[in-house]
């Protein structure tokens, strides 16, 4: 299985949440996107850490073989 990227940016999840239904709210140091009962808070950082990353895909259902099918 291919691994997740490290050089993940802000824009980069929120375009991919976009494509797949999520709402989008633009904060001053989070981005929170929304679909149904679940909100996902994604920082505003030029990259974010695979921890990070990994807790965000998890919040939102989303694996790590979709995200790096992206």
């Amino acid at each position: 299985m291919p691994k997740v990227p490290r050089d993940v940016s802000n824009r980069r999840v929120v375009k991919f949440l976009k494509k797949r239904g999520w709402a989008i709210h633009e904060g001053k140091s989070h981005t929170l996107a929304t679909k149904g009962t679940i909100t996902v808070s994604i920082p505003r950082h030029d990259v974010i850490a695979l921890g990070t990353l990994r807790s965000i895909l998890d919040e939102a259902g989303i694996t790590e073989q979709e995200w790096v099918e992206l």
